[in-house]
Order: structure tokens, then C-alpha cells, then sequence
């Protein structure tokens, strides 16, 4: 196809597998061989890549964000195609392995328990399953404190003055049960 003029479009994609077609499209030149002028930010999850919708016109990001963004009506929602939760989890640090067993026997999080979570993420849905599966009760404007980074939740768990308890998923995840072993994974 010959072009006259290439018509800018702004794609977001995240660094994970339903990002990639969009880069390798624009990478080998496809987009303009439709007469497209691809820009692709890429956000490190769906939280701030929702948050900048108005920087984008089209994107590709996780079922939380697509949800959350049709609800609060920023957002049409073509499709959703995966289900990423099986590379998330709830982790620990040392001190949150130790304390797990208490939580558990309580069956509550208390006031004084903190998860740091990436808002509107699978992460957060996984924690959530989680808790629930333990029978613990919580409540998220308690004991949830939001960071949109997984670098920020690992931070928080590296911190001696952070929380104990992170939502992660691959590949920050392994980076957790390389410092804590493999039962820093709650569920």
C-alpha cells in the first residue's frame, strides 16, 4: 500500500505477552505499511496505563484494568483474551512467613496488617482470592496500601519499616522467592 501520509495512532502495551504483537508489529514496519504512525508507551501494569488513558487511543493491558475502565466509563472494552493470574501471588517476606500461621488462626488481618497491591490488578484480585480462601477477613481501605509498581510492592517487602505481605507476578515474583525461598508464596 502506498502512502501518502501516515496517521499518527497511540497504542499502550505492558512488557507481557499481549503487548508483544503490537511491538513487533511496529518494530517490522507493519503499521506503517497500513499508513500508521504507531507510538507504543509501554506501562509497567494496568493501573497507570488506565490512569493516562487520555495519552492513548487504543491498548492492550490485563483484565482488572479493562474492567475498571469501562466501569468508571473511560474505557470501551473490546475483549479480554487472558486470564494472568496464575503468574501472580500473594507473598511474604521473612517476617510475614512467620506471623502467616497467626493470621491464619485469627482469621482476621486486624488493623495493623498491610498487603501492598497494584490497584485494579490481577495481583489485587489474586490477594483478595486468597485471603478468602484462608477465611481471613480483611478490609481493603485498612489493609491494603496501593502502589501501581511491582518495584514499590518488592521495595515494600525489602524495607525493614515496609509491609510484610506483596502482591506480585512474574517476573517480579521470582525475585521474591530468590530473597525469601519458595515460602514467601502464600497462594
Amino acid at each position: 500500500m502506498k502512502c501518502s501520509s501516515l496517521t499518527p495512532i497511540t497504542m499502550s502495551i505492558q512488557p507481557t505477552y499481549h503487548g508483544g504483537p503490537a511491538w513487533l508489529a511496529n518494530k517490522l514496519g507493519y503499521f506503517r505499511e497500513l499508513c500508521l504512525d504507531a507510538t507504543l508507551p509501554v506501562y509497567a501494569s494496568g493501573a497507570p496505563q488506565v490512569n493516562e488513558i487520555s495519552k492513548w487511543s487504543l491498548g492492550s493491558a490485563g483484565s482488572p484494568p479493562n474492567i475498571q475502565g469501562w466501569k468508571e466509563g473511560v474505557l470501551r472494552t473490546v475483549g479480554i483474551t487472558n486470564d494472568e493470574s496464575a503468574t501472580s501471588a500473594l507473598v511474604a517476606n521473612a517476617d510475614g512467613i512467620a506471623s502467616w500461621a497467626s493470621i491464619v488462626a485469627a482469621g482476621t488481618l486486624g488493623e495493623d496488617t498491610k498487603i501492598t497491591v497494584s490497584p485494579y490488578s490481577t495481583g489485587e484480585m489474586v490477594v483478595e482470592k486468597c485471603l478468602k480462601k484462608y477465611n481471613v477477613s480483611f478490609d481493603p481501605l485498612i489493609n491494603f496500601d496501593y502502589n501501581s509498581t511491582q518495584a514499590g510492592v518488592l521495595a515494600s517487602l525489602s524495607d525493614p519499616y515496609g509491609n510484610n505481605f506483596g502482591s506480585l507476578w512474574a517476573p517480579t515474583l521470582y525475585s521474591a522467592v530468590e530473597t525469601w525461598g519458595p515460602d514467601s508464596v502464600i497462594c
